[in-house]
């Protein structure tokens, strides 16, 4: 299975909860053995291409001279939703050009900054992406951090709110980690699809599988210094709890942000409540690094975290991995995590002396008591939360969502039955495109569109010969060279026919290859290419005879050439030829990729295409490079080559020893003897004077 995910941040650039949320679960599908891209914000300093532990991560620079014009317009909500629209377009290319080599089955993006905008557009209003399904994952959306912030709501936030929440009506899917979100989500903005959920995962790894929990009278917040996060109601509970227990205190971890009640430092704000003898026992520290955030876990006597709203933040299921206690409000993915009096507590949201109480209600319990209740959190996390159970929802729920894309992107009627696409690449092949074209008229299959795609020819007579057949009527597609697997590509896509038949402008087709070809697929619905025996003609003559389709054997080498007729339907769902094939085999990993998406092949068996051979064809070259695009073909088809590794290992060693031996004795020179008259001759007359004996 393809992934790509979209996010803005991702580590070791940022270290929000959208980012942590794409870090753990890109490299845990990784590790599943899923190939996962992420598309990500380039602040300058990295590369802008790399794989990290198995993703392959793309980054995305912004042009200087545009985000200066960007950061100088007014208001300033402006001057956000000016640079939210550059960076969804550049995501919008971003993926699109990554397409072009990878057919992904799901792309997931972030809700905030409303990232898949522009590419949720172009698969509404031109159908691109019409094979892979466009996810949103509902993090923290505009609408719900505006109102438990108020936020002043003008007219400027208005145009962002509504950026935001346009790729969540636009996605194909929703998914939430937690109900209260998908429930805010519906009522929102009404949507006519179910919210999916799907948790987020944590990684363990970080975490020591014994508990460390020690005595403490600190009682600890970790976020950052927001209203939405219940800090001020935290603060007032502070005030009145800490004057019955003196030897407790507090301490809030967190960046400070201008969401206090007039506007400026939240932390300021909170600390002005503060009652002078209490500063001392309310510790504020900034943002620190994960690492020495998890220290601080195992130092606490539990964590509280307050919020007015939370969806499932990643704070919380640290602190339970670490098996400490927690306290958590009700109006958030939290209290979908913590079972009450088992694994943690809940109190009521925005009901401070509630929250008073069960701060008092779990400062008193024991040690043995508050011990217990870490490890039932941890217990809870480790089998609800692990990279393992949450790693086998996400992949069952992409193969869902991928097959039902694939049966409603791929619809048979968008095409003219029973019409074949020749699509005919050229590259200074002039002097052989009129025979290859006259080779196609001459077919007794007459229903047939022909297009030549010019990959950016330089020769004079070839420039001359495509005026010249335009002229005629056949259409001809100029194009910038981009290579074989581009300029099919781009035939491809400008093509009417139910069938597609790919013809290099140097080959030809007996006039009989249309009508035996369309026929089998007329009349195997489950075949999805068909291919004949081939003629070599040019600088070497003979025959190949194809072997019959078997799948296994695809794998281990090329049953066919690349002229084989091919359903349009099938070539959508694939995405078309890869162009990181640029040394050939490209017509190989296709074949793959339709087997993989369900398709046969079917041999007609006899030698209806013409190839022409010269003394230095793609095909040699291929061989230059053969190293290289088996790895490529590896890499494109993971999993197909995992579950038939026996027979690949079995079947290569087979052939392998076969050709060593055919060397090794000769082994032609003694099968054309055994075929020859004579020695067929003598075994006769032997057999003859047996019976007579």
């Amino acid at each position: 299975m393809r992934i790509c995910y979209v996010s803005f941040e991702y580590p070791p650039q940022f270290g929000g909860g959208i980012g942590t949320y794409v870090g753990n679960i890109s490299m845990n599908l990784a590790s599943e053995g899923c190939e996962v891209h992420v598309i990500t914000f380039n602040p300058g300093n990295l590369v802008d291409s790399e794989v990290l532990n198995d993703v392959h991560v793309h980054r995305i620079k912004m042009n200087e001279p545009q985000v200066e014009v960007i950061n100088r317009a007014q208001p300033s909500t402006f001057s956000t939703l000016l640079y939210w629209s550059l960076y969804s377009e550049k995501v919008y290319r971003k993926l699109r050009e990554l397409t072009l080599n990878y057919c992904f089955d799901v792309v997931e993006f972030a809700d905030y900054r409303g990232e898949g905008y522009f590419s949720m557009l172009a698969k509404k209003t031109r159908g691109e992406f019409k094979n892979t399904s466009l996810i949103i994952r509902m993090h923290t959306p505009l609408f719900v951090l505006n109102k438990y912030n108020n936020t002043l709501n003008d007219n400027g936030m208005k145009q962002l709110v509504f950026f935001e929440n346009l790729p969540i009506m636009m996605a194909d899917y929703v998914v939430s980690p937690c109900l209260v979100l998908a429930r805010l989500t519906n009522e929102e903005l009404s949507l006519e699809k179910k919210v999916e959920i799907l948790p987020h995962p944590i990684d363990l790894q970080s975490f020591p599988s014994h508990s460390n929990y020690i005595e403490s009278e600190k009682i600890l917040y970790v976020g950052r210094l927001e209203r939405r996060k219940g800090v001020i109601d935290f603060i007032k509970a502070l005030i009145e709890f800490l004057p019955r227990y003196p030897k407790a205190t507090a301490c809030l971890i967190g960046g400070d942000t201008d969401t206090a009640p007039e506007g400026g430092s939240m932390k300021d704000y909170l600390y002005s409540l503060l009652p002078e003898e209490l500063h001392s026992r309310v510790r504020f520290i900034d943002r620190l690094p994960r690492e020495d955030v998890l220290k601080e876990y195992q130092t606490s006597r539990f964590c509280v975290f307050p919020s007015l709203f939370e969806n499932f933040p990643n704070v919380c299921l640290e602190a339970m991995a670490s098996g400490i206690p927690v306290l958590v409000s009700h109006f958030s993915g939290m209290a979908e995590m913590v079972e009450h009096g088992e694994s943690g507590m809940i109190f009521e949201a925005q009901n401070i002396s509630d929250l008073v109480k069960k701060i008092e209600r779990m400062y008193i319990m024991t040690f043995e008591q508050r011990a217990e209740m870490g490890k039932a959190a941890r217990k809870r996390v480790e089998k609800c939360y692990s990279a393992e159970a949450i790693n086998k929802q996400q992949i069952e729920y992409f193969i869902k969502i991928s097959k039902k894309t694939l049966s409603i992107g791929t619809n048979q009627d968008d095409y003219e039955k029973g019409k074949v696409s020749v699509i005919i690449p050229c590259y200074n092949h002039g002097e052989f495109l009129e025979e290859t074209i006259k080779s196609v008229h001459d077919n007794i299959y007459k229903n047939i569109e022909i297009i030549v795609v010019n990959d950016g020819s330089t020769n004079l007579e070839t420039i001359e010969v495509l005026k010249r057949i335009e002229n005629t009527g056949v259409k001809v597609i100029h194009q910038k060279n981009a290579g074989l697997s581009a300029a099919r590509n781009t035939g491809i896509s400008h093509a009417v026919g139910e069938y597609i038949l790919p013809l290099d402008a140097d080959d030809k087709i007996e006039p009989t290859f249309l009508e035996k070809t369309v026929k089998e697929l007329d009349s195997n619905p489950n075949v999805g290419f068909v291919y004949t025996d081939v003629k070599y003609f040019g600088a070497h003559e003979g025959i190949w005879k194809t072997p019959e389709f078997d799948p296994n054997l695809l794998l281990i080498s090329n049953l066919c050439v690349a002229t084989s007729l091919f359903r349009h339907v099938a070539f959508d769902q694939i995405g078309g030829y890869k162009l990181d094939m640029i040394y050939g085999f490209e017509d190989w990993d296709f074949w793959i990729y339709m087997v993989e998406n369900g398709w046969s092949g079917k041999r007609v068996r006899e030698p209806l295409f013409l190839y022409r051979q010269h003394q230095e064809s793609m095909l040699s070259n291929s061989q230059k490079h053969r190293a290289f695009l088996i790895q490529k073909l590896v890499e494109h088809h993971k999993d197909s080559y995992k579950q038939a590794l026996e027979y690949v290992l079995v079947e290569k060693d087979r052939q392998f020893f076969e050709a060593h031996m055919s060397n090794y004795f000769n082994y032609n020179s003694i099968e054309s003897i055994r075929n020859s008259f004579l020695y067929k001759a003598i075994n006769f007359l032997k057999k003859i004077k047996k019976r007579l004996i």
